[in-house]
C-alpha cells in the first residue's frame, strides 16, 4: 500500500474517532502530526504508531487523549467576537431574567479547548448580572483533549489567551504572577469541565427538569469536523435545546446547508441562531434590542452585513482583530485563497504583525512556495525576533533546501525562545503540544542537522 493510501486510510480513521475531516490536500500535515504524536507516545517512528492506528478496531484511553490533543485545533482566547459578548450581556441573560426570574440558568460551552470561552461567559454573567450566583447558573465546558480540560481546570493562562482582553475583567477576576494569569476561584465556581466527544459521545444533558440547555456555544469547532457528522451535531444541538434557546457558532461558520433548522437572530452586526417555531417566525425577520437592567458595556456598531448563501461565509467589514481571526481560521480550514486575501487587507491596513507573516508564510508552505515563504518568515522574525514558530518554519525550510547551517540556527533560536516557558504549557500554533514535548522536537532535529 503506499504511503498516501496509508494516510487517507489514517484521515478516514481520524474521522471515524473523532469527526475530524481532514482534506486530501493536506495529508502532508497528516504525516506530520502522526511524527509528533509518535514522539509523545514514544513510538520509535511514525509509521509503528500508523499500524497500532489502523489495526486497532477501537483506539484505546491513551491513543485517543494524545491524537486529539495533536490534531485538534486548541486556539482560543477570552472575551472574543464581540457581537457574541454584546448578545450574551444585552439579550440572552436579560430576556432569561425576564421570562423564568429565579430559574436557574443553564448554558453548555461545547468545544471549550482550554476554557477561555466558559470563563468569558462567567465573568460576563458575573460583572454585569451580579444577582446570579454560581448556584443559580450552570455552564457545562466540555473538549475532547483532555490535555485542553486539564489546563482549564487549572484556570492559569499566559498573556496569549488576552489577545482581546478587556481590563474591566481581566483586573477584577485574575491574579497575575509573573507572566501568568490565574483565573479567581469565584469565577470557577460557575463552571464544571469534563471531556467529551461530539463525533460518537451521547450530548450531555443539563441539572434542569427537562435536561434542555438555554444556551450551547459552539464556536470554531464545526468547521474542522466531517459534513455528516455537523449535521448530526447540529441536529442534537437542536434537540438538546429549550424552546427559544440560543445556538452560537463563530461568525465564520454560518451555513444554511447545516443550521437550515434553526431561526436566524440579527444583534450588534452579528448573526446567531436559536430554536423557535420556524412556521412563526421568519428566518431573516430582525429582532429588537431588549433593555436590559445592567446596560452592555459594548457600543452598537452600524456596520453592514452581508449575508452570503450554503457554502460561503459572511463577510464583514471588521477590525483588523477580527480580520485576522477569520484569516487563520480560513486558513486553518484550507481556504487557503480566502485567507490570503484577508491577509492583503490586513497589510493594506497597516495592520501586519508578525503572526500575520507568520500565517502569511504558513499559507505559502502548503502550496510549496517555499521562496516566498521565507520572506514571509523573514518579515515576520524582522518584527519580532522571539517568534520560535517563524524560527521552526524557517528551520524546516532551510533543512529541505539543504542549508544545514541556516537550519541549525533557527532551529537553536526557536529552543533557546522557548527556554522561558513553563514545561507544562501548551504552546500556541503546535497543534496543542507542551513547551517540553516541542524542545524534544527541536532537539531531534538539531541533532539531525549537525
Amino acid at each position: 500500500m503506499s504511503n498516501r493510501s496509508i494516510l487517507i486510510n489514517v484521515s478516514e480513521k481520524l474521522e471515524e474517532e473523532f469527526g475530524l475531516h481532514i482534506k486530501e490536500h493536506r495529508l502532508g500535515d497528516i504525516e506530520r502530526l502522526l511524527k509528533i504524536a509518535a514522539s509523545k507516545l514514544n513510538y520509535p517512528s511514525y509509521e509503528d504508531l500508523t499500524e497500532v492506528i489502523l489495526s486497532a478496531s477501537q483506539l484505546d484511553i491513551e491513543h485517543k487523549n494524545a491524537l486529539s490533543s495533536i490534531f485538534t485545533i486548541g486556539e482560543t482566547y477570552f472575551f472574543r467576537e464581540k457581537p457574541f459578548i454584546a448578545l450574551v450581556i444585552g439579550k440572552i441573560i436579560p430576556e432569561l431574567l425576564q421570562s423564568s426570574p429565579g430559574r436557574k440558568i443553564h448554558i453548555w460551552s461545547a468545544g471549550c479547548s482550554s476554557g477561555e470561552e466558559a470563563y468569558s461567559i462567567a465573568m460576563l454573567i458575573a460583572k454585569n448580572f451580579p444577582s446570579i450566583k454560581p448556584e443559580k447558573c450552570e455552564i457545562l465546558a466540555t473538549d475532547v483533549n483532555l490535555s485542553a480540560i486539564e489546563k482549564a481546570e487549572k484556570g492559569v493562562y499566559s498573556e496569549w489567551s488576552f489577545r482581546e482582553h478587556l481590563d474591566e475583567y481581566t483586573s477584577r477576576y485574575f491574579t497575575k504572577s509573573g507572566n501568568s494569569y490565574k483565573i479567581s476561584e469565584d469565577i470557577k465556581q460557575y463552571i464544571r469541565f469534563k471531556t467529551h466527544n461530539l463525533a460518537t459521545d451521547p450530548f450531555p444533558a443539563s441539572s434542569d427538569s427537562d435536561r434542555k440547555w438555554d444556551l450551547i456555544v459552539c464556536r470554531n469547532v464545526l468547521m474542522y469536523l466531517s459534513p455528516s457528522v455537523i449535521k448530526r451535531c447540529a441536529r442534537s444541538f437542536h434537540d438538546s435545546l429549550k424552546d427559544n434557546g440560543w445556538f452560537i457558532t463563530s461568525q465564520v461558520e454560518l451555513n444554511e446547508e447545516y443550521f437550515s433548522i434553526f431561526c436566524r437572530e440579527y444583534f450588534e452586526d452579528g448573526i446567531f441562531y436559536r430554536k423557535c417555531n420556524k412556521n412563526e417566525t421568519q428566518k431573516t425577520e430582525k429582532v429588537q434590542e431588549t433593555p436590559a437592567k445592567s446596560k452592555p458595556e459594548h457600543k452598537k456598531r452600524s456596520k453592514s452585513i452581508k449575508v452570503q448563501t450554503s457554502e460561503e461565509h459572511i463577510v464583514k467589514e471588521e477590525s483588523i482583530i477580527d480580520l485576522k481571526k477569520m484569516a487563520e481560521q480560513l486558513a486553518n480550514n484550507g481556504e487557503y485563497k480566502r485567507s490570503a486575501e484577508l491577509i492583503e487587507k490586513i497589510v493594506a491596513r497597516g495592520g501586519a504583525d508578525s503572526d500575520i507573516y507568520y500565517l502569511y508564510g504558513t499559507l505559502l508552505v502548503e502550496q510549496d512556495q517555499l521562496a516566498d515563504a521565507k520572506e514571509a518568515f523573514r518579515r515576520s522574525l524582522y518584527i519580532n525576533h522571539n517568534n520560535f514558530m517563524a524560527h521552526y518554519m524557517s528551520g524546516n525550510i532551510y533543512m529541505k533546501e539543504g542549508n544545514k547551517s541556516l537550519a541549525l540556527n533557527h532551529f537553536k533560536n526557536s529552543l533557546d525562545i522557548i527556554g522561558g516557558i513553563s514545561l507544562d504549557e501548551v504552546m500556541s500554533h503546535t497543534g496543542g503540544l507542551s513547551r517540553d514535548r516541542f524542545a524534544d522536537i527541536l532537539n531531534k532535529l538539531i541533532e539531525e542537522v549537525k
